[in-house]
């Protein structure tokens, strides 16, 4: 007997429907899971405070609107993390997706204008908040082009392998 006559389709049907229910069982799980481990803006920001660049650009942009001594200022707030926490705070975004967030800084370095027409320099930083991490977006980006580059690189080489060409034996090489 074969093995298909062997299972009745009510048979096969309850099977399939508990491969379903498992399947979806283990999708709820893994969104669950992502969405509790989702960082905070709180997380996001001690993170982000004891970086060094940006506690750099930090005290630059805090005492370029300060009068006085530049590198006094500049000390002041690199000591003080409360200080920085507190801007970076301000200048803080966050867009939530339930299992991931989007974290993003904007730092202003310098004001000019000309005329009527202002100018706003400033340093943006994005990373994007998953399993407790935090990625940098561009990253991210270029993770995205690396994995189409080779999904494309694979469909080549398997539309190639499923055109070649297969000659006919001959008639000496058949026993």
């Amino acid at each position: 007997m074969k093995l298909e006559e062997k299972i009745s389709l009510s048979q096969y049907l309850k099977l399939q429907g508990k491969g379903i229910l498992v399947g979806i069982v283990g999708i709820v799980g893994i969104i669950l899971v992502m969405s509790v481990t989702n960082p905070s803006k709180r997380h996001y920001l001690d993170i982000k405070s004891q970086d060094d660049k940006i506690t750099e650009e930090v005290a630059d942009s805090i005492c370029k609107r300060s009068s006085g001594k530049s590198r006094e200022c500049k000390s002041q707030v690199t000591e003080n993390p409360s200080a920085i926490k507190q801007f970076l705070a301000r200048s803080y975004r966050r867009t939530d997706f339930f299992v991931l967030s989007i974290h993003e800084l904007r730092i202003l370095e310098s004001e000019s204008s000309m005329g009527d027409i202002s100018f706003v320099r400033s340093s943006v930083y994005e990373d994007i908040g998953i399993l407790g991490v935090f990625i940098a977006s561009g990253l991210i980006f270029l993770l995205g082009i690396i994995i189409i580059f080779t999904g494309i690189a694979v469909s080549i080489v398997l539309i190639a392998r499923n055109m070649r060409v297969r000659t006919p034996k001959k008639d000496h090489d058949i026993k």
